[in-house]
Parts: structure tokens; C-alpha cells; sequence
């Protein structure tokens, strides 16, 4: 349903499923639909790896990072990247420590 890389494209989908949230509560949904719903547009909102990414997480750099961009292999799936210090210049197959995150994009170190 949600993508990484698109932050409007996760807005748009959390708008509908807090409207169809809505729509619910008003017609015939029980409060356990409707509590389900809302929790969906949660998780969509804020994006459900990075809820499980922590600061001090390792993560193995596929494609060179640097200040830019790159890719990495974060929790077994592959993130957006770039440097924390916007500097350095991590070359695939070193493996870095998260620092934060970033939206959809993981700043490493």
C-alpha cells in the first residue's frame, strides 16, 4: 500500500483511510472497524519500518551513499540513504550505523 519514497503518495492513502474511518463510524461500522481503520492510517502515516528502526541500528550499504543519496539494506529491506555529516562517503558492502530518520530516508554514520 505504501511506498518509502513517496511521501504523497502515503498522504493521499492516510486521508482516505481516515475518511473511510469516518464514513464508517457514521453508517454501520462497529468501533472495532473503525479503531482498526484508524490505526491503518497511523501506521501508513508514519511509515511502519520506521516505527521499528531505532538510532544504532546496522544497516550494509548496496549502492555507494554519500551526502546525496544511496541505498542501504535496513531490517531486511532496502532504504533510501545518505550520510548524517553529508560528507562522508560510505561504498557498497561497508556497513554503517543508523543515526536517525529521516522521513522515508535513512541517515547513517
Amino acid at each position: 500500500l505504501v511506498t518509502r519514497t513517496g511521501n504523497q503518495h502515503t498522504t493521499k492513502i492516510t486521508r482516505r483511510l481516515v475518511g473511510l474511518a469516518a464514513g464508517y463510524s457514521g453508517a454501520m461500522a462497529t468501533p472495532l472497524t473503525v479503531e482498526v481503520l484508524l490505526y491503518a492510517a497511523a501506521r501508513a502515516a508514519a511509515g511502519v519500518d520506521r516505527l521499528e528502526v531505532q538510532a544504532g541500528t546496522l544497516a550494509e550499504v548496496l549502492e555507494q551513499v554519500d551526502g546525496r543519496d544511496g541505498r542501504v539494506k535496513l531490517a531486511g529491506e532496502v532504504w533510501s540513504a545518505r550520510s548524517f555529516d553529508g560528507e562522508t562517503v560510505h561504498e557498497p558492502g561497508a556497513v554503517v550505523r543508523v543515526v536517525r530518520i529521516s522521513g522515508a530516508t535513512a541517515l547513517v554514520d
